[in-house]
């Protein structure tokens, strides 16, 4: 029983990361476009805005 509790919880940590990098991707995406950006998704870079300063 114990086992199979560590097994379900380092699954659920794994898949609960992924969700976390996937989500910060599409908000990096997300905001990108909304500043009037365009988004290289080969580079994974924003392109064609002056960040803040």
């Amino acid at each position: 029983m114990k086992r199979r509790l560590i097994l379900v919880a380092s699954i659920a940590g794994v898949v609960g990361m992924w969700a976390g990098w996937e989500l910060q991707t599409f908000f990096s995406i997300d905001g990108c476009l909304d500043a009037g950006g365009r988004w290289d998704y080969q580079r994974g870079l924003c392109e064609g805005i002056i960040p803040d300063e």
